[in-house]
């Protein structure tokens, strides 16, 4: 009988994580990945893994939408980006996500406002 430890499913379970992450950076931003190797990806996406263990993001589907981010942002956009300091700060890890997707919205639209009035 094949036993699996929980170190194992720990580990497989992060290296399937990884590779969604990637397959995810593809479909969402090819024209960013395209300008990358494999390997500075695979770092990206291990700074993201990262970047949301530090905010306490642990939801596949919340780091998935982390990574959209940076790759919309900039990848330490957590850091350069005066609007996304709040939401990550706020007390509540579940709410962390949300709000940080309304501020990125916001910044979107007021963007996008300011290029039409030009």
């Amino acid at each position: 009988m094949l036993l699996i430890r929980a170190e194992q499913m720990s580990i497989l379970a992060r290296d399937c994580l990884v590779h969604q992450l990637i397959a995810h950076a593809w479909d969402a931003a090819p024209e960013v990945c395209a300008d990358m190797s494999a390997g500075h990806l695979r770092s990206v996406v291990d700074y993201c893994l990262e970047q949301c263990a530090h905010y306490g993001i642990a939801r596949d589907y919340d780091i998935l939408r982390y990574l959209n981010l940076m790759l919309v942002f900039g990848f330490t956009f957590d850091k350069d980006e005066p609007w996304a300091a709040a939401p990550l700060a706020f007390r509540n890890p579940a709410g962390r996500m949300e709000l940080l997707m309304d501020h990125a919205l916001m910044q979107t639209e007021q963007s996008s406002g300011e290029t039409n009035e030009s």
